[in-house]
């Protein structure tokens, strides 16, 4: 799961991550622009690298 607070530490939004995309998270990280990066173990599978970029709406 990820949970998403605000600059005050006020719980924003939850969100449910899938198995199949997020196979054994081990870790995260940010550029300056707001785009996250998120890397899988993935156990059996091929370890994974994913960005996501940041959507300002």
């Amino acid at each position: 799961m990820m949970f998403i607070f605000d600059s005050t530490g006020k719980l924003e939004h939850i969100e449910q991550l899938s198995p199949k995309l997020f196979n054994k998270a081990e870790g995260i990280t940010f550029f300056a622009n707001g785009d996250m990066l998120i890397t899988n173990e993935a156990q059996r599978m091929k370890p994974t690298l994913l960005r996501f970029n940041y959507l300002n709406r």
